[in-house]
């Protein structure tokens, strides 16, 4: 009788633990890498990762030298010609 309950329950628990958080926002500025082989805009987050935006939210572009706050997630699906840093989709982004 209490292994249903108990299965539901762990069941449960494994899937709400299991789900993707949204990143932290977090700041850096757009740099233009465009004399690198392969690279265009590239953001430098405040701790020196590089991350290489594929994605962008619709109606938002990366403007080079502006200071930026960013939600992302990191695409482990994709190559890039660049190789300079992470490729991401960018969730969020605000200019500072």
């Amino acid at each position: 009788m209490l292994k249903k309950p108990l299965l539901l329950m762990t069941l449960l628990a494994c899937i709400h633990f299991s789900c993707k958080k949204e990143s932290a926002e977090i700041q850096g500025m757009v740099k233009d890498y465009t004399g690198l082989d392969g690279c265009g805009l590239v953001i430098v987050l405040d701790d020196g990762t590089n991350l290489e935006p594929a994605i962008l939210p619709q109606n938002i572009s990366l403007v080079a030298d502006n200071r930026i706050a960013i939600k992302y997630r990191v695409l482990t699906d994709r190559v890039s010609n660049c190789m300079v840093g992470t490729i991401v989709q960018i969730l969020a982004l605000r200019y500072l």
